[in-house]
């Protein structure tokens, strides 16, 4: 009686190749559900930056400063902040990706100010809708300040 220990070599290969096809098939399930879900989760989170990036700059500046969005179709596709007394971008444009659609509320909102004390002019809301999730990025006139919260 001869005991074996291991595997050999065909068995292992075998092994490997069954766990490459598994991994490939996992992960372009993962790449198509969830590729769009992430853009809206990093849209909202990179805006809730941008947004606090004014509010600071409209603050050590003491000129207000607003986002000014392009959008398509009813859609926002991207934005860029502007110093408010000099009418100049102080960032790059942000583009919004394809497969997220973002909107903003109040519709008459379409260039929400920050003021030199870090106050919102107005609140307003932006909706980031991926396929499956969607993000709010909410600022109260009162304080300014962006919050993230999924819907």
């Amino acid at each position: 009686m001869s005991l074996r220990r291991g595997l050999s070599l065909v068995e292992l290969l075998a092994v490997m190749a069954i766990l490459g096809v598994m991994v490939t098939a996992g992960f372009a399930v993962l790449r198509l559900d969830s590729a769009g879900n992430l853009g809206a989760e990093t849209a909202a989170h990179t805006l809730a930056k941008d947004l606090q990036h004014a509010r600071r700059l409209a603050i050590t500046t003491g000129n207000d400063h607003y986002l000014l969005f392009t959008t398509s179709g009813g859609s926002i596709t991207g934005y860029t902040i502007y110093d408010g007394s000099t009418a100049s971008a102080v960032d790059a444009y942000r583009q919004i990706p394809d497969t997220v659609t973002a909107t903003i509320a109040p519709s008459a909102s379409q260039t929400p100010a920050l003021t030199f004390e870090g106050l919102a002019s107005a609140s307003f809301t932006i909706t980031l809708a991926g396929p499956d999730r969607s993000l709010a990025v909410s600022v109260l006139a009162a304080t300014g300040r962006p919050v993230v919260s999924q819907l």
